[in-house]
Order: structure tokens, then sequence, then C-alpha cells
């Protein structure tokens, strides 16, 4: 077999083929910044407009006067923060395809550089199939990092901050509760990860015998193997 050209493990394999894309990744991982900052900046200013109508009993152009200012507030952010989503999916749609397409051309191009033997040991389908998902299962994990991770672990850090400034023991306690959650998680992932695996060996195998066989119908009819 022909010497590893990439790394083995997912997350060394991932950067190895976001490196050219650096800058497109600094962008997003600000903009889970900014969207974890108004998760907790638009509630808040919610409930000063809350307290300002529950709390006030001054005429209506006196109470216009005090909501002016979180109204435009919360008015502007919500505009900012379409503005900042729109500018995520240019990103995102700008960078995957690229991504894939380098995925997808880069490990045909490896496999190609195997010995004859190597083909004859393997289903052809089989290894397309590999390639293929391989570039599928990449996107979906950058996707969950981004959207179950990156996203999360700001607002997270921020609520965790914010109540701690207000009331320590409720940062203690969130922060408590985050770190059984994700000792939970890693603990029962372990098990999963083994059935992925499993789940994605024999998914290429199947693929790559069911492409083989339309592929080669001629010979399967020839030698009456269509079992």
């Amino acid at each position: 077999m022909h010497k590893r050209e990439f790394p083995q493990t997912v997350i060394q394999f991932i950067v190895h083929f976001l490196r050219p894309y650096t800058w497109h990744v600094l962008g997003i991982t600000f903009i889970c910044l900014l969207w974890a900052l108004d998760r907790t900046i638009e509630p808040y200013i919610i409930k000063i407009i809350l307290d300002i109508l529950e709390n006030n009993s001054a005429t209506e152009t006196s109470l216009f006067l005090q909501l002016k200012t979180p109204l435009m507030a919360f008015i502007i952010i919500r505009i900012f923060m379409n503005v900042v989503s729109r500018f995520h999916d240019y990103i995102w749609l700008k960078v995957m395809p690229h991504f894939n397409k380098n995925i997808v051309i880069r490990m045909t191009k490896y496999i190609q550089k195997h010995s004859h033997a190597y083909f004859q040991n393997h289903f052809g389908g089989s290894l397309i199939s590999k390639i293929s998902m391989m570039a599928d299962t990449t996107e979906i994990i950058l996707d969950q990092w981004v959207y179950e991770f990156l996203f999360p672990f700001f607002s997270l850090c921020i609520i965790t901050f914010t109540m701690g400034c207000i009331q320590p023991i409720f940062a203690l306690i969130i922060g408590l509760w985050a770190i059984l959650f994700v000792a939970i998680s890693f603990f029962l992932s372990r098990s999963v990860q083994i059935l992925s695996e499993e789940l994605s060996e024999k998914s290429t195998t199947l693929v790559g015998k069911l492409m083989d066989s339309i592929s080669n119908i001629l010979a399967v009819r020839l030698f009456a193997r269509r079992r």
C-alpha cells in the first residue's frame, strides 16, 4: 500500500483540508461569537422594555421617550444579526463546495497510487463510496461543530459570566451542569462511535457490491451469480 499522505485522526484530517480557508474559518468563528452575544443581549433589552411598560404610569409621550432607546437598539440589533446570518451563509456556501471537491480529488489521486493488488482485493464501488462518504460526513462534522459546539460553547461562557456578575451561585450551578453534561455525553459517545464505524464499513461494502454487480452485469449473468 502507498505511503500515507494525510493525517489519520478526524480532527487533524479536517484541519489539513481547512488550511486554505483559514480566514473563512475565523470569520465563521467570529459570527458564532456574535450569535452568542445576541442570545444574551436581546433578552436583556426585552426585559428593559417590559420593565418600562410594567412600572410606568406616565403619559404616552413620556412612555414613548423612555421606550425609544431600547426599541431602536432592539431593531438595530435584529437588522445587524440578519446581515450577519446572511454573511455566514455566503461564507459557508462559498467554502463547502470547494472543500468537498478538494477531498474527493485528492483522495482519488491518493488511491490511484496504490498497487494493482490493492484494487484486486477491494471493491471498486466500495472505494468510490468511501470517498463520497468521507466528503459528505466531513461537512456534517463541520456543521455539527459550528451549530452544536462552537455556538453553544460561546453562549454558555457568556451566560455563565453574566450570571456570575449577578449571582455567583447560579454561575456555579450552570458550570457544574455543563461539565456533567459533557462528561456523560463523551462517555456515551464511545459506544456510538464503535457502532458508527461498523455501520460505515458495512454500508460502503454493500454499496461496493451493488455498484460492481451493476457495472459488471454481463459477467454476473454469464456465470449466474445474481444472488
